[in-house]
Parts: structure tokens; C-alpha cells; sequence
């Protein structure tokens, strides 16, 4: 082989190699845009689909990288979307912050992070005090039982009766209140959505 063919083919080869780096960028860039152009339709499952390409592809980096992982965490977490998954949700929001700490991604995903976290302690809360409200109904329905088969206990047994019912009005005005905090944290996960979606990227 001469040495002018030697070069040829090494110039070929090389064009070859930029030609295929070129061609996995675009795809990679491709992926990442699709999943913009369906998160910001609402098209969560679309989106988490062309997200997931993209940080698979092994290209993903800066802006970019910190955007999808952002999107695909809020687009498990947010209210009403289909095979919504919280733990994956704080996986990805995690990772955000992880790999870009000083990105507005990672500030969102932060503050996306401890709504979650408040939301958690309400439910639990409200959960506990639910089951407080449970067990003050069967002490209510014991002592009328009793008021019924003792007659000289009636004053007494009304008495707690009364206040257990009033404990209980204050448990169902305390659950009214926690319920109304879940559903505006709820309301504000998907205010964020709507604002991002309408971010370009």
C-alpha cells in the first residue's frame, strides 16, 4: 500500500469517526429536545421517555443533564400523572443536586424536595390523628353504652361524652386544616409544572 493510499484511508477514517460522533450528538440532542417539546405539551410520559434516552445515551452534560433530571423527577412526582412514582422522583431531583449544586435546576429540585418532605410529615400527622378521631369515636360509643346500662353514671358519662365529642369536633377541624395544606402543596407542585413548562428550555 502506498503511502498516498495510507493517507487516504486514514483521512477517511477519521472523517468516519466525526461523522459518527456527530451523528451520536445530534441524536443525543434530538432526545433531549423531544423530551422538552413533550413535557412542555404535557405529555409527562413522553417526555420521561425521551429524558431517560438522553441520560442513558452516556452524553448527557451541564444545563442540559440537570434539566432532564429535573423534569423526569417532577414528572413522577406531580399529582395525576400516570405511574406516579415519588421514590423515583426523589431519586432524580436527588442526583440533580448531587451533580450541578449551584444550578437553578438543583435549587428547584431542593425546594421540590422539602415540599415533599413537608407533605410526608402532614400525612403522617394526619394519619395519627385520624386514628385518634377512630378511637375517640369507640370511647364515645363505650361510655354511651354504659351511660344506657348505669343510670346512676349518667351525669358523669354525659360529661365525658361531651368532652370527648368536643375533642373529636377540634380533630376533625385540625384533619379539615391538614387536608387543606396537602392540597395546596399539591397545588403548588403542579403551579411549578405549569411555570416550567411554559420555561423554554
Amino acid at each position: 500500500m502506498t503511502k498516498l493510499s495510507k493517507r487516504r484511508l486514514a483521512r477517511r477514517l477519521v472523517g468516519l469517526a466525526l461523522a459518527v460522533c456527530s451523528t451520536l450528538s445530534l441524536g443525543c440532542a434530538t432526545a433531549l429536545k423531544q423530551g422538552d417539546r413533550a413535557f412542555q405539551a404535557g405529555d409527562l410520559e413522553r417526555a420521561r421517555a425521551a429524558y431517560i434516552s438522553y441520560l442513558s445515551s452516556g452524553r448527557a452534560f451541564g444545563d442540559g443533564e440537570s434539566r432532564a433530571r429535573y423534569r423526569l423527577g417532577l414528572s413522577f412526582a406531580l399529582p395525576g400523572a400516570e405511574d406516579r412514582d415519588l421514590d423515583k422522583a426523589e431519586q432524580a431531583l436527588e442526583a440533580v443536586i448531587a451533580r450541578d449544586p449551584d444550578s437553578l435546576w438543583a435549587r428547584q429540585a431542593s425546594y421540590l424536595l422539602s415540599l415533599g418532605r413537608e407533605r410526608d410529615r402532614l400525612a403522617a400527622e394526619l394519619a395519627a390523628q385520624a386514628e385518634r378521631a377512630d378511637w375517640l369515636l369507640a370511647e364515645v360509643d363505650r361510655l354511651n353504652s354504659e351511660t344506657e346500662q348505669e343510670d346512676s353514671e349518667v351525669d358523669d358519662s354525659e360529661v365525658q361524652v361531651k368532652r370527648l365529642l368536643a375533642e373529636i369536633d377540634r380533630l376533625k377541624q385540625s384533619v379539615a386544616e391538614l387536608g387543606d395544606l396537602l392540597e395546596a402543596r399539591e397545588q403548588e407542585l403542579e403551579q411549578i409544572k405549569r411555570i416550567d413548562q411554559q420555561t423554554p428550555p
